[in-house]
């Protein structure tokens, strides 16, 4: 099924769609969010998307159980690939943002990061 770009409510007071949704996440998760996008039923309500500690998160109310299932099998899968490019990849913890990146973005924002004069 191809996820359309329908709007979403959220508390009544703001619509979601998949477009802002994906942009709340680097551009290689995007694949991930699509496959929870079209299991999610219509009444779904979308509190928040986000990383955090390397990993994707997707805040829903009023899900059945197996549906949650699916969006924490999803989460997990993101800590294995690149957020920047959806390649394979790996949590980062040795930087000072959590990330999981593949070998190419892990080496280039680590020697960026670690830079003195901050040139790129």
């Amino acid at each position: 099924m191809k996820p359309t770009d329908k709007a979403r409510n959220i508390y009544g007071k703001r619509t979601i769609t998949l477009a802002n949704t994906k942009a709340q996440v680097g551009p290689g998760w995007s694949g991930l969010i699509e496959k929870i996008w079209v299991k999610l039923p219509k009444s779904t309500l979308i509190e928040q998307v986000k990383e955090k500690y390397g990993t994707l998160r997707f805040y829903v109310s009023y899900v059945d159980e197996a549906t949650q299932d699916f969006i924490d099998e999803v989460e997990h899968e993101s800590g294995t690939i690149c957020e920047q490019c959806g390649e394979p990849g790996k949590v980062r913890s040795d930087m000072s943002w959590i990330q999981t990146l593949c070998d190419t973005h892990y080496h280039e924002t680590y020697e960026y990061k670690n830079r003195k004069d901050g040139t790129k």
